[in-house]
């Protein structure tokens, strides 16, 4: 996979999870839910802008924008917070938890495009710990 289909899936399934943290504020009533849901909209708005300069040098790669299917969800709200924990954790100088986080997520991750995520990240933090 060429790294503009890769940014464009990738920027597709970032989009996913930033659309499902909306409904998440939105269902837990996090104050100032209008605020925090605005501020998820503006980041979903900058990832369409460039899908949209990846798809005017790769018309290929634009697609009609269906609704996730609940499978491509599920896997989006696994994925997410195990993204963020480990983050966290690389943040904290905790690399080796984040990569037993996503080396655990990857062994059981039924979801190709989801596992590779994981599995790039994990090849991340450890090229980033090799130096």
């Amino acid at each position: 996979m060429d790294k503009l289909t890769e940014l464009h899936s990738q920027l597709r399934l970032a989009a996913g999870v930033l659309d499902g943290a909306a409904s998440l504020v939105r269902d837990a009533h996090l104050e100032p839910t209008g605020v925090h849901i605005y501020k998820l909209g503006e980041m979903l708005a900058s990832i369409f802008e460039i899908q949209r300069a990846i798809e005017e040098l790769r018309p290929e790669l634009a697609t009609i924008y269906e609704p996730a299917s609940e499978e491509t969800s599920a896997a989006n709200r696994r994925l997410g917070p195990v993204l963020l924990a480990a983050y966290d954790f690389e943040s904290q100088a905790q690399s080796d938890e984040a990569i037993r986080m996503l080396e655990d997520f990857a062994q059981r991750e039924s979801s190709e495009l989801h596992r590779g995520i994981a599995l790039r990240e994990l090849e991340r933090l450890r090229d980033s710990d090799a130096t």
